[in-house]
């Protein structure tokens, strides 16, 4: 029973673009490659998931959830795992590091380019909203936190996986034409402009107007988001409310408002792009430890989303 339970918090906690899809809207190849992997089952739901396509199955007793690309390449499967399945060390490393925390869920995944692990999903029990994903390896190790890398007690920027694929590191470059003609149109007379590259969008760093910003652009040049930095004094009411009745004391550090531009959300669907506000804040919770630092995140309305816990300070 519990690994149903668990197969519907996996679900769950896909990432908010997921939606669920008609098998018809599936590409042939893709179906055709869940067929190979699975011929004997005729059972399957599908969603999509940050361009991926996912298919839920029945396998013996349990879920699983399997994730392809557009091509039909097979990305990763997972399936949830009771207390007994996973080595004796990983609970114990959770009742001494996250000993104020619920498990959500204990998962078996395997990747085609990044091997095989268990994944557990964490909540704060005092803020379930507050929760954090934990990667082990099949011997029970940790290896990543939050999607950063662990080396000993240091955290590392994990630039690992990507739908099962290297990501680009973020380095310094020059776009392409189209890229630097649509930004001068859209920011004249910037200052101090950088450039990064990150997830295969060009990110520009840069002063308009006297305050700083940043805008994504697609190779082709257009204009993928909007930044801009708000201090504690312009936050919406809304957000302001949030964080006086539920993190008094907590000290604001940075505050964003990102917005995603309509054409190009509209052309992408199923990115669903939803512009949003973020404000990273920093509180003490044990007056010996240092302290916490979080983003929030929320939407244009100033209601909250999600919280992430941000352990590389």
């Amino acid at each position: 029973m519990k690994n149903w339970i668990f197969a519907l918090l996996i679900l769950a906690f896909l990432p908010l673009s997921a939606q669920k899809i008609e098998e018809k809207d599936v590409p042939e190849v893709v179906k055709q490659s869940l067929q190979l992997a699975y011929p004997d089952n005729q059972s399957r739901t599908w969603n999509m998931r940050e361009g991926l396509y996912v298919a839920q199955v029945k396998a013996e007793n349990h879920l699983e959830y399997a994730s392809f690309l557009e091509n039909g390449e097979w990305v990763d499967t997972r399936y949830a795992v009771e207390l007994d399945e996973i080595p004796e060390n990983i609970p114990e490393y959770l009742k001494t590091q996250y000993n104020g925390y619920k498990v959500l869920s204990y998962q078996y995944v395997e990747e085609n380019h990044g091997g095989s692990y268990y994944l557990v999903l964490v909540a704060l029990k005092s803020n379930k909203v507050m929760t954090s994903e934990l990667t082990f390896s099949l011997s029970g190790e940790i290896q990543k936190i939050d999607g950063m890398i662990t080396q000993g007690d240091q955290l590392v920027m994990d630039s690992v996986v990507n739908k099962g694929q290297a990501m680009k590191a973020m380095i310094e470059i020059t776009p392409p034409e189209a890229v630097l003609k649509m930004f001068i149109r859209r920011f004249p007379n910037a200052k101090n402009l950088k450039w990064k590259i990150s997830n295969e969008l060009y990110l520009a760093n840069f002063e308009f107007r006297n305050q700083p910003y940043e805008a994504e652009f697609s190779p082709e040049g257009e204009i993928v988001s909007t930044t801009n930095f708000f201090d504690k004094k312009s936050m919406i009411p809304a957000i302001e409310e949030y964080l006086s009745q539920n993190n008094k004391k907590a000290k604001f550090i940075e505050g964003r408002r990102t917005i995603y531009e309509n054409r190009y959300a509209r052309k992408h669907p199923e990115k669903n792009l939803k512009s949003f506000y973020s404000v990273e804040i920093s509180e003490k919770v044990d007056k010996n430890k240092e302290p916490k630092h979080s983003k929030l995140f929320f939407d244009q309305s100033g209601q909250l989303d999600m919280i992430v816990e941000i352990l590389d300070k």
